[in-house]
């Protein structure tokens, strides 16, 4: 009876470290994303894989949602109503905010001085980003992911970005649903004071081509 109880009590801590791994992927999405400029609406780690319900971190990307819309979508013939500059920013600051999240897992196994296979790449996010980076450097491929990676993971290695990661981490682990609303992630935001990082180090600014 004992024993059965140790294998219970595992599979428990297994699965809270499993849902501590994708709060912490999530969070990751939203904190670079916000450092981009773009909108965090929520982020829901109430998923359930049997049913086929997704972790997600909802996003309104303003000004750029037609774009990246194209990409999501791969109708890449409507691109051409858009200037060439605002593609390439577009797409960039889309692709560092899809491999926030498997870098942050990553970082969140590993520590922040890990550099080695930085990201798991058989993922929806690192799929998309391969698609974007194909489509649009179909001979630097690796090297442009190379750079966006990088830049997310320098970004994730500053101490007051990893632990708001790491906040947002915590709070929605803590919540009744597994969820924070806009509210929620903005309150956060404020108390890791990623707004006065943001206008300090014009992380925005800095990545675009």
């Amino acid at each position: 009876m004992k024993n059965i109880r140790n294998i219970f009590r595992m599979i428990k801590m297994s699965e809270y470290k499993q849902k501590n791994m994708v709060a912490h992927h999530e969070s990751g999405h939203a904190v670079i994303g916000y450092l981009l400029n773009h909108s965090i609406l929520e982020i829901n780690i109430n998923y359930n894989l049997k049913k086929g319900i997704p972790a997600y971190t909802l996003k309104d990307y303003g000004d750029e949602n037609p774009i990246i819309d194209i990409f999501v979508n791969k109708r890449y013939s409507l691109l051409k109503e858009y200037s060439e500059r605002n593609i390439k920013n577009t797409a960039k600051k889309y692709c560092m905010a899809l491999l926030a999240g498997p870098i942050s897992e990553t970082f969140f196994k590993f520590g922040t001085n890990y550099s080695k296979g930085i990201m798991s790449q058989n993922t929806p996010d690192f799929n998309n980003t391969i698609s974007t980076a194909t489509f649009l450097y179909p001979y630097n491929i690796n090297d442009y992911i190379g750079l966006c990676s990088n830049q997310v993971a320098d970004i994730l290695r500053m101490v007051t970005v990893w632990e708001t990661v790491k906040l947002l981490a915590e709070n929605v682990m803590n919540s009744k649903d597994y969820r924070l609303n806009k509210e929620d992630i903005y309150k956060l935001f404020d108390i890791g004071k990623l707004k006065q990082l943001k206008k300090e180090y014009e992380i925005n600014a800095r990545v675009n081509i």
